[in-house]
């Protein structure tokens, strides 16, 4: 038993399961994608701002579709895209079909951070090919997609339409 502990107590990267790195990385990633829109001078951006900006990537989209589509309330929803709004990533109009409802869109700002962040994401991606390598990283991409599959979640990712953790939907 001792000699799996080091560095007062912790545990070393190996000994935790591919499930527990999975759950892990997903907040470092997250971490790592904002700093480096930070770095652009994009620093007013959360993770829970990312599941509203996925639902307007296609175009405009009212806060109660939104909300429907996120499983959060309305209000919570009208907060984030208040937040949205007030940086500039994000603008709201009426809706030309019925003027008493408001549509949410991404302003051009909106769609350069979209891009910026995929960028931050795509350079991880290099960059990890170039450590592991194409196959190992192919691999670990298909058991990634298993994953999905194994947890039901793997269309909500093809279409965009991740729900938030419900810690961040409360």
């Amino acid at each position: 038993m001792l000699d799996h502990i080091h560095n007062y107590g912790c545990v070393s990267t190996p000994d935790l399961s591919f499930v527990v790195l999975l759950s892990l990385l997903g907040p470092a990633v997250d971490e790592y994608v904002l700093s480096t829109l930070a770095g652009d001078g994009l620093t007013e951006l959360r993770v829970s701002h990312g599941y509203v900006v996925q639902r307007l990537i296609d175009g405009p989209r009212s806060i109660g579709d939104i909300a429907g589509e996120l499983g959060i309330t309305q209000q919570a929803v009208s907060k984030s895209v208040g937040q949205l709004v007030t940086a500039g990533y994000a603008a709201l109009s009426s809706d030309p079909a019925d003027g008493r409802r408001r549509l949410v869109s991404l302003t051009d700002r909106g769609h350069t951070t979209v891009s910026r962040a995929r960028a931050a994401r795509s350079d991880l991606t290099e960059r990890l090919g170039r450590r592991v390598g194409a196959a190992d990283l192919a691999t670990a991409g298909r058991v990634a997609s298993a994953v999905a599959e194994e947890l039901g979640v793997a269309d909500d990712l093809r279409h965009r339409s991740v729900r938030p953790p419900r810690e961040m939907s409360a």
